[in-house]
């Protein structure tokens, strides 16, 4: 079963086969096809620790095919929960912390990870330039700019397990007390990192159902609406793209209740996006078409984001799920944790059916969950990586149907 709403948001199932675009070389110019912008990275042990080498040569794998900024979530990941010396926690992150940081916390609250290389006083001896900054974002935004990414980095801030919790648990205090936290987060990567910071990811991933529609004022305003206040004042900070990526559940036949329509879930996001400023401060969603995991179909993926699209004032992407459960065999209502990469002919679709509800693949902002799980091209080499052929595969079958190549858009 499935939900619809806003009539005459097109359903696009046409076969990526006929598709006719300018294409797009190597490295080249613009295209009309449906086309990923950029992925979300999520960092893992193995490439926490890669030199600068590594890092740039998977920069210009990303080039390659035309990205143009990276999407780097969790920089920062908490540990324990608050304490009387920690209010916030206790937090691993991505980049180093001063001990004056975060109100004077950060040698008791903050430890750094990841390849650290030792120059003599502990300091990370890989910087990213302008705003300085090193550790290992440092490390990321040197090859970023290496490999002549244009649009900047994207920078996620602390992830905690309790924010999955909202809006029901609120371990970590109110919506105000964890916004403006994340804001001093942010505050923190763009002190370090300058104007390589072209984007703030907000983490909460919040959805249609009807518990967070109750909380949308209070979550856009003291929440989302505290990290774009923050972030609006930093310097640089008008022009950096504050911004959320929700998910939604449209099948029905799991879910039968508890969930909003897709009209309903998009007039809630147009309360939170005003309550968080409007789209001069808070910029935009990057909804998740939630096919990877939660049984959405093509039609509910466009169902949602035509309705939110026309809805909401901000700007809208589509987050194009390029994973499925594993193993194969499982199904629901079996708990299906195992992920593994997306098979490219169903990639192609689904960035084809969202590229049409945005105005075309001219037009459309596509975004992915998730870049080095699903399509990498360099994972071989990394022994914690399960499927690196299978990433490889869609990498390069995605570079190929960039060129226009007949048999990659099959």
């Amino acid at each position: 079963q499935s939900m619809m709403g806003v009539p005459g948001v097109a359903v696009c199932l046409c076969m990526v086969i006929g598709v006719v675009g300018a294409g797009l070389a190597e490295g080249g110019g613009p295209t009309t096809l449906p086309h990923f912008s950029s992925m979300f990275f999520s960092l893992t042990n193995t490439t926490a620790s890669w030199s600068l080498g590594q890092w740039t040569r998977e920069m210009q794998s990303m080039r390659d095919v035309n990205f143009t900024f990276v999407i780097i979530p969790h920089t920062g990941r908490q540990r324990d929960g608050p304490s009387a010396e920690c209010p916030y926690g206790t937090f691993e992150t991505y980049y180093p912390v001063a001990p004056s940081a975060f109100n004077g916390t950060g040698a008791k609250c903050y430890t750094e990870i990841g390849r650290v290389p030792n120059n003599g006083n502990g300091a990370n001896n890989v910087t990213a330039g302008g705003g300085g900054g090193g550790g290992v974002l440092g490390t990321i935004i040197a090859a970023a700019k290496a490999a002549g990414i244009p649009n900047g980095v994207h920078l996620g801030l602390m992830f905690a397990s309790a924010e999955h919790g909202f809006p029901s648990q609120n371990r970590n205090g109110s919506y105000q007390s964890w916004g403006n936290y994340q804001a001093s987060v942010a505050s923190e990567l763009v002190g370090q990192y300058g104007a390589s910071v072209t984007g703030v990811y907000t983490e909460i991933e919040f959805s249609n159902s009807e518990g967070w529609m109750d909380v949308m004022p209070a979550f856009g305003h003291d929440y989302l609406g505290a990290i774009a206040r923050g972030v609006a004042t930093l310097p640089g900070g008008p022009d950096i793209r504050v911004w959320a990526s929700p998910y939604s559940i449209g099948n029905l036949t799991r879910h039968p209740t508890g969930y909003t329509s897709p009209a309903g879930y998009a007039a809630g996001l147009r309360v939170a996006v005003d309550a968080a400023g409007g789209p001069t401060l808070f910029h935009g969603v990057a909804m998740q078409d939630s096919m990877g995991a939660q049984g959405n179909s093509f039609e509910n993926a466009s169902a949602f984001l035509g309705n939110i699209s026309v809805a909401v004032p901000a700007s809208v992407w589509a987050n194009v799920e390029v994973f499925e459960v594993w193993p194969a065999n499982c199904s629901w209502p079996d708990p299906c944790h195992g992920r593994h990469p997306a098979p490219w002919s169903r990639i192609a679709l689904q960035m084809a059916n969202e590229a049409a509800v945005l105005g075309g693949g001219a037009a459309a902002t596509l975004i992915a969950w998730e870049w080095y799980s699903c399509f990498s091209p360099n994972a071989a080499e990394d022994p914690l990586h399960r499927f690196p052929a299978e990433a490889k595969a869609n990498y390069e079958a995605y570079a190929q149907y960039l060129k226009g190549t007949a048999a990659a858009q099959q």
